[in-house]
């Protein structure tokens, strides 16, 4: 989705170009947002919900995640340069984002200014525009802009530039803005619709706009898709939130997925060489009126086997014993890799659907996987389990829900979805 987004807009007086580590340089651009080499930082992030760069890799890792965002076509964010003619012309003047939410065919508009830059109405300027990127070339239907309440500047600066463009105040949103310091602030939220846009296109009106509009630095790198936009984000957002956030649904899923896949592949792989192994068992069964026990159910004792989960049958003796037949060497030890491929493909796949983009992030997203798998080693020791009259043959049970159902999944799922969030990094 590289080309949804252009690389470079222009307005009268600006050059929006693509924020990324091919036209920015890191250490310049940490030392903009670094409150112990600009004396303007402070101010610049007294409304938003980051505090000023601390180190350069939290700069790089601002950069490097609009750069993956831009590339999922979630994020098409901007360095804001003025033209030849104005003050401080070609230089970094600060960041502007449109994040598009697809699902809710709605955008949310976002700016960064540096001190320097206020007061010259860039912020109106750049939102002419990007209303334009959003209701001309994404064909989206609505855009919202808010700012906290107590940032007059701003409220200001949106209130102009979207009465010029036909647009509303929607109200205060209480304890929306969650800041840095641990409080949270009420927001104004204004929104243009397309239709309001079309209706109101080509109104020539002075801007006279406030340029520190700066609702969010536009900037941070979130742990999940959805940190960027949620001090900001509109009510209509939360269901598309719900991916990144609370992705139970798949997780379960893929729970349940990698279990049928691992008991599938071992029943494909063995069906053969268990109805060897039932051969003399089923035959003492059915001499003595028994039914034989069917290689499905067989192939699931084995399947737990590859947990190393032990499947517990009767002796002559009255008593039972646990058996393990890969651990016996009467199947192939290769089998073990069945549950833990299964399980680490399904905690890479969770976490990366879930937009996971560091270790520790995926980690618990792939970990997650144990939702559904647990259900099914449940269910699995019960289905394969053979009663012939007083004997019984078993997964173990204790075992088969612990080892089987909780600790694989949390363990091979959760490295599964950390290697996906360090991909994920990159």
């Amino acid at each position: 989705m590289s080309d949804l987004f252009p690389e470079r807009l222009e307005s009268e007086r600006l050059r929006f170009v693509r924020f990324t580590r091919g036209d920015v340089d890191v250490r310049d651009a940490f030392e903009r947002r670094s409150a112990a080499h600009s004396e303007t930082a402070a101010a610049e992030f007294e409304h938003l919900a980051y505090e000023p760069h601390a180190v350069p890799k939290r700069t790089f890792d601002t950069l490097a995640g609009a750069e993956r965002r831009w590339e999922r076509g979630e994020l098409a964010m901007y360095t804001i340069r003025p033209k030849s003619g104005e003050p401080n012309a070609g230089e970094p003047a600060g960041t502007t984002a449109l994040i598009p939410y697809w699902e809710q065919q709605t955008a949310q508009l976002s700016i960064w200014l540096r001190k320097p830059f206020w007061g010259r109405g860039y912020a109106g300027e750049r939102a002419d525009r990007f209303l334009e990127l959003a209701f001309v070339r994404l064909d989206l239907d609505l855009v919202v802009a808010a700012c906290a309440v107590e940032n007059e500047r701003a409220h200001g600066a949106i209130e102009k530039y979207v009465a010029r463009h036909g647009g509303q105040y929607e109200g205060v949103l209480r304890n929306w803005h969650p800041r840095a310091d641990g409080s949270v602030a009420d927001l104004h939220e204004y929104t243009v619709s397309a239709e309001q846009y079309a209706a109101a296109r080509g109104v020539d009106d002075a801007d006279g706009a406030d340029g520190a509009d700066g609702t969010d630095d536009g900037e941070s790198p979130p742990t999940t898709r959805s940190d960027f936009a949620v001090p900001f984000a509109h009510p209509g957002m939360s269901a598309l939130q719900e991916r990144s956030e609370k992705p139970y649904v798949a997780s379960a899923v893929a729970g349940i997925a990698a279990y049928l896949l691992g008991y599938l592949v071992t029943y494909v792989w063995q069906a053969s060489h268990v109805r060897e192994m039932l051969r003399g068992i089923n035959a003492v069964l059915q001499f003595f009126g028994g039914d034989a026990i069917p290689a499905w159910k067989a192939v699931g004792w084995l399947f737990y086997n590859a947990h190393f989960v032990a499947f517990t049958h009767p002796t002559l003796g009255g008593g039972s014993v646990a058996r393990n037949w890969i651990a016996s060497g009467d199947a192939p030890t290769l089998l073990y890799i069945v549950p833990v491929g299964c399980l680490f493909v399904a905690g890479a796949a969770v976490a990366h659907h879930a937009g996971a983009e560091d270790p520790q992030t995926g980690a618990t997203h792939g970990a997650s996987v144990t939702l559904g798998y647990v259900f099914l080693a449940l269910v699995g020791v019960f289905l394969f389990t053979a009663t012939r009259g007083d004997y019984t043959i078993a997964p173990d049970l204790v075992t088969g829900v612990l080892l089987a159902g909780v600790v694989y999944p949390a363990v091979v799922g959760g490295v599964g979805g950390a290697i996906a969030g360090v991909l994920g990094e990159d």
